[in-house]
């Protein structure tokens, strides 16, 4: 069995809490009105949130590294862990079900909340990812297989995958409009399949990187530049609310700046760090609650927003705070319970 990789771990972590932070900052930040969407001036939260744009992007890339090396990837492996989601999905909405209708609608409905939660709709709207997942999953034999034996019909397919986000991107703003928003959020296939094959080539290539990046100096210069890419994410993402009326990260997925930032991410933190052992010791308690932080998450941040209304910068930090130490302690309990702890286990 090769040596772990904790960047992996890493990356899982930075991307649950930066989804944390999309819904803790862009659920007090942002206000509907009949002339559409506008961003208070709380500049904190703005910048908070746009820089955890790259949060859906590198969990894809994390799937696809994981899932499309694999060089036997058959469908039984497939079918398990789509029902893995299934069955966590299922735990998860027939709970919440059962409390909804004794507390407070009377009434049992446990089909909309188990179906929407796929397409985002109900309670656990941000379970579409895990929707979008299956998806993915399904054509996951096919795409390893391209990756592993035609390499080249998988980097053409992914470099057509690209050119069409940035044509989606590029029309969206020439329209002042964001065109994705058309399609819901999880059959927006053409972004995931782009990161999901990302992720697969960099695991594929993943020692030839490592071999690359050794350099000190290349290290810094991939440092800088990942960092300079993502302060032009948080400052096109602000441009892109006056150009063309957008104010949620979602509808920037498909920019130029956010593929390159995330990949870079991605390849920083997979090829490049030498991790302590204290380091590592702080990944290993954190990275077996991540899916436990991201089921919770939305239902915390809630009950905050009853005892903290205002939705200025420092009350949005502190909700940030408050959601992700009370979502890691909640899971770090669950997990030492037995057959308990599976239901934030995939």
């Amino acid at each position: 069995m090769g040596k772990r990789n904790y960047g992996l771990d890493l990356l899982k972590i930075y991307a649950c809490f930066c989804v944390v932070a999309l819904h803790a900052f862009g659920t007090g930040n942002y206000i509907l009105d009949y002339t559409g969407i506008f961003v208070k001036d709380n500049i904190l939260s703005n910048i908070f949130y746009y820089s955890a744009t790259c949060s859906i992007p590198i969990f894809f890339m994390v799937n696809g590294f994981l899932i499309l090396r694999k060089k036997n990837l058959n469908y039984n492996y497939v079918l398990k862990k789509i029902m893995n989601i299934v069955f966590i999905v299922f735990l998860w909405t027939g709970l919440y079900s059962i409390v909804d209708l004794i507390v407070k609608s009377g009434k049992f409905s446990f089909f909309y909340f188990f179906f929407g939660s796929f397409v985002q709709k109900g309670p656990f709207y941000h379970f579409w990812f895990l929707g979008a997942l299956c998806v993915l999953l399904l054509l996951a034999p096919m795409l390893s297989y391209l990756l592993n034996r035609k390499t080249f019909l998988f980097i053409l397919l992914l470099i057509i995958f690209i050119a069409f986000s940035i044509i989606i991107s590029i029309y969206s703003e020439v329209r002042q409009y964001p065109i994705q928003s058309n399609i819901n959020q999880t059959f927006r296939l053409w972004t995931w399949l782009l990161y999901y094959l990302f992720g697969g080539l960099i695991a594929k290539y993943e020692m030839e990187i490592n071999e690359f990046i050794k350099n000190k100096k290349l290290k810094l210069m991939i440092f800088n530049i990942t960092l300079f890419t993502g302060v032009l994410v948080v400052v096109g993402a602000l441009l892109n609310v006056r150009i063309i009326n957008n104010a949620y990260a979602e509808y920037n997925y498909d920019n130029i700046l956010v593929i390159i930032a995330s990949v870079l991410i991605f390849i920083f933190c997979v090829s490049s760090i030498n991790y302590s052992n204290k380091q590592i010791t702080i990944l290993q308690y954190i990275s077996p609650v991540i899916m436990g932080v991201y089921i919770m998450h939305p239902f915390v941040i809630k009950i905050f927003r009853i005892f903290i209304r205002s939705s200025n910068d420092w009350n949005n930090i502190v909700i940030y705070i408050l959601t992700v130490l009370t979502t890691i302690i909640i899971s770090r309990l669950i997990i030492r319970i037995p057959y308990i702890k599976k239901i934030i286990s995939l």
